[in-house]
């Protein structure tokens, strides 16, 4: 089973299974049953508190050999623009805390692919990607244990 978690259901999942932030993975996959998982820019809309949580659920639903795909912004780069005036501070505050014009683009938090990958190791899982694109973080890694 492949699966991909968005706020926007309407769009059209493929081969895999959109569900959105809110809905609880349990109902939707056993654990060790997804052959991938990806969720593109996600974690930041959660509390930071509720992040290694649902980090380590999702990576529970991961099965040997299979993959999962983490994409977020990064704060270290967007820390490192802001001091390189790369960026403005409008243009990172937009990047850190989301445009805040619907209800799900209200950020609630920020982390590192640094932080990510040491953590996804930590569960049994190789990192295949990790480089930072356009401000994002890509992790991409596979269940190894």
């Amino acid at each position: 089973m492949k699966v991909k978690i968005q706020f926007d259901k309407r769009d059209e999942g493929g081969d895999y299974v959109l569900v959105s932030p809110q809905e609880n993975l349990n109902d939707v996959c056993e654990d060790s049953e997804c052959t991938e998982l990806i969720a593109d820019d996600i974690l930041g809309y959660f509390p930071g508190s509720q992040v290694n949580t649902i980090l380590h659920h999702w990576l529970k639903k991961i099965r040997m050999g299979g993959s999962i795909v983490i994409t977020g912004i990064d704060l270290s780069e967007v820390m490192r623009n802001i001091q390189g005036r790369s960026i403005s501070l409008t243009e990172a505050n937009i990047l850190l805390y989301g445009n805040q014009e619907k209800p799900h683009e209200f950020r609630a938090s920020s982390v590192t692919g640094l932080e990510l990958t040491k953590i996804i190791k930590q569960m049994g899982f190789k990192i295949i990607k990790n480089s930072i694109e356009n401000f994002k973080y890509i992790v991409k890694a596979e269940r190894i244990k």
